[in-house]
Formats: structure tokens, C-alpha cells, sequence
């Protein structure tokens, strides 16, 4: 079974060439995967949010990444399409801070400069 901080950090980094994982082994499993990565970013960043519209926001992450569901694009068939438990998916959402998001995404800037040209976008 695949390690799913190392799956999910990696999903990050497409297009840069990465080790294989046969869960993330097509641009559509890759896509989906992103926005599993998206929601637990979103939780975490909206949970203490002010403004109306990122509270509704956050309800509705919120619910799709708690609340059971047989939803073609819910979070439990998307982590049996990607081959991730969906319990841990949860875990990592409730363990994740505002920090770990910002590093998360500094490592994918740093990165992408890395394998780019050097110049910053």
C-alpha cells in the first residue's frame, strides 16, 4: 500500500517526472488525487474562517470529506479508485495544520523551480 504523505506530496509535483506508483499511474487518477489533496487544504485553511462565504465553503468540505456518500466524485470512491484508506485521508485532514499547508506548498514552489529554468513565474 502506498504511503499517503509521500502520494500526496508527489501529486504535487506532476509534471515533474516522479517514481512510479501504480495508484497514480494515469493523468486521471493523478487529477483525482489532486483534488483529494485540494479538500484536505481547503479543510484546513477554512476551518477558521470569517467570512460567510468561506464558512459555506468550509461546510461543504467539510461534508464531503466526512459524510458517507455514493457520489461518483465522493471521497470513498475516489480513495478506492487511488487505493488510499479513506480513514486515513480523514486522519490527515483533522491532523493538518496551516503550517503544514504552507510547507507543503513551499516545497512544491521550491521544487518547481528547481526542475523549470530557475526564473520565478
Amino acid at each position: 500500500m502506498i504511503d499517503i504523505p509521500q502520494a500526496l506530496h508527489l501529486v504535487r509535483l506532476v509534471p515533474v517526472p516522479r517514481p512510479y506508483i501504480p495508484e497514480l499511474d494515469n493523468p486521471v487518477k493523478i487529477l483525482w488525487a489532486r483534488v483529494v489533496l485540494r479538500a484536505l487544504y481547503d479543510y484546513v485553511i477554512l476551518k477558521d474562517a470569517k467570512k460567510l462565504k468561506d464558512r459555506r465553503e468550509f461546510v461543504s468540505v467539510k461534508k464531503w470529506l466526512f459524510e458517507p456518500s455514493n457520489l461518483g466524485n465522493s471521497l470513498e470512491n475516489l480513495c478506492r479508485l487511488l487505493n488510499w484508506p479513506v480513514d486515513l485521508i480523514r486522519e490527515k485532514a483533522l491532523g493538518m495544520t496551516r503550517d503544514d499547508v504552507k510547507k507543503m506548498e513551499f516545497r512544491e514552489r521550491e521544487h518547481n523551480l528547481k526542475a523549470g529554468d530557475g526564473k520565478r513565474q
